[in-house]
């Protein structure tokens, strides 16, 4: 029982949802969608969502949301959110 309550007292605190953290993961998304423009040898623009194939959009929006995630809980830790 005792490694259970010590885990449990050693987890972050983090913070709640708030249209902040929406404007955040939003904000991040949009920076993955530039670093992947920036850094895509592909100059085409035929795709359907932005001049990206579907799988690129999930790709793009799930590195977005990976990032968003990291920056709330650096955030939410340092106090800020």
């Amino acid at each position: 029982m005792m490694p259970v309550v010590v885990s449990l007292a050693m987890t972050a605190h983090t913070s709640s949802w708030s249209p902040l953290s929406a404007v955040t993961i939003f904000l991040c998304t949009g920076l993955a969608y530039l670093i992947f423009k920036s850094s895509s040898g592909a100059a085409s623009e035929t795709g359907p969502v932005l001049g990206m194939t579907w799988p690129e959009v999930l790709g793009v929006a799930s590195f977005g949301h990976l990032l968003g995630a990291g920056v709330i809980l650096g955030l939410s830790n340092m106090g800020v959110l």
